[in-house]
């Protein structure tokens, strides 16, 4: 089986095969494009203190289309300090998450990302919008 891993934060992606045993897929691979490549690899510890429970992908993120999806940035100096200090700026949704096996379970923020993952996360925001929105002479 392959799976086909692509940075969300930059275009670098690697395929990966391994035996899946009698696992199959519909198309003959996995593809995601919501993996982090080694360079953005640390801002998975800030993701992950920030985003369980918020949506369900980036399509539905707020702090994301405020940068991905168009050419104007709607984050502020002040939004992009909140994210170098491991905190989301615009949470899109509550804290707390439902499923049938655990019931209703609360989402505990106070633990953030590190400094270090928020700065990668900051730069790595900038170098997207460089290399998807700036206009090119």
């Amino acid at each position: 089986m392959k799976i086909d891993m692509s940075c969300c934060m930059c275009l670098e992606s690697k395929e990966f095969e391994f035996d899946a045993g009698e696992w199959g897929t519909r198309y003959g691979k996995i593809g995601t494009d919501t993996s982090f490549c080694p360079k953005h690899a640390k801002i998975e510890d800030w993701a992950g203190s920030q985003c369980p429970g918020c949506v369900g992908g980036f399509a539905d993120c707020s702090l994301w289309r405020a940068f991905a999806y168009d050419d104007s940035d709607g984050l502020s100096q002040e939004q992009y300090s909140e994210i170098e200090k491991g905190i989301c700026p615009i949470r899109t949704n509550g804290t707390m998450m439902f499923s049938q096996e655990t019931g209703q379970t609360d989402i505990d923020l106070s633990e953030i990302g590190s400094c270090e993952s928020g700065k990668i996360f900051t730069d790595a925001i900038k170098d997207y919008r460089k290399t998807y929105f700036d206009k090119k002479e």
